[in-house]
């Protein structure tokens, strides 16, 4: 979606551009939530409140057959390969209510989009717990996949830095098996991010997918969905990431 918006627009165009309801954008006007600008019967909105709503909100491209919250729904998923464990992760990555998470969950899985899947995990012990992810190479999320990458989730606390967030902007030992012939201490995020995207994008490794979306930006990204020989899906999954990171 396009996050260029003019000088001013109308409730009416505020709503198209986030995907929302005109009395929602009123009623943010009403509430305080943004300051407009009053012209006879109109209310104007300068891009710096656009930019606050979609904030808040987030915005989402229309989709025929989903909801505004499907696609969010969708979107929040689409970043995060490893998937989400409950109605209630999924709503606050999405930003949507417990309740209309759940019900987009279910309408999406009954659609093709989505499916509860068991993997194990490592907490203490190995075990297996239930995630909810996206059918990665079904056909209706490969129909939908480049435009819910275009949707804008709403703005979250920023993602606690985790023992592997490197400061020196190096590839973590962890990810070393993909880069086999590579001098991995060499590899400088700077330098080689187009390198290391193109070389997680062709894995199968969901957590180094996840690691990219954290670590490398997003131009990094999309310069690797345009190497030689690169899957179709695989091109989908990176400019969807890509668009996540931004």
């Amino acid at each position: 979606m396009d996050t260029e918006v003019p000088a001013a627009l109308t409730s009416g165009q505020v709503a198209r551009e986030l995907g929302t309801t005109v009395p929602r954008v009123l009623r943010a006007v009403r509430g305080g939530v943004v300051p407009a600008l009053r012209r006879g019967n109109r209310f104007l909105f300068d891009a710096e409140a656009v930019e606050q709503l979609r904030r808040r909100w987030g915005a989402a491209p229309a989709i025929p057959g989903l909801t505004r919250e499907d696609v969010l729904v969708l979107a929040a998923l689409g970043r995060r390969p490893f998937g989400l464990r409950s109605a209630r992760a999924v709503a606050r990555a999405a930003g949507v209510s417990p309740t209309t998470a759940g019900s987009s969950l279910r309408r999406l899985a009954d659609q093709g989009y989505l499916v509860r899947r068991t993997i194990q995990v490592a907490e203490g012990d190995v075990r297996d717990v239930a995630v909810w992810t996206v059918r990665w190479t079904g056909a209706p999320w490969l129909r939908v996949a480049e435009t819910v990458g275009q949707a804008a989730l709403p703005a979250g606390p920023a993602p606690a830095t985790g023992p592997e967030q490197e400061a020196d902007g190096r590839v973590p030992p962890r990810l070393g098996h993909l880069f086999w012939n590579e001098d991995l201490q060499g590899l400088d995020l700077d330098r080689n991010a187009g390198l290391v995207a193109d070389r997680i994008l062709r894995s199968e490794d969901p957590e180094a997918h996840a690691w990219m979306l954290q670590r490398l930006p997003s131009d990094a990204i999309v310069q690797a969905t345009h190497t030689r020989n690169l899957d179709p899906r695989r091109v989908r999954l990176g400019r969807l990431l890509a668009h996540g990171r931004r």
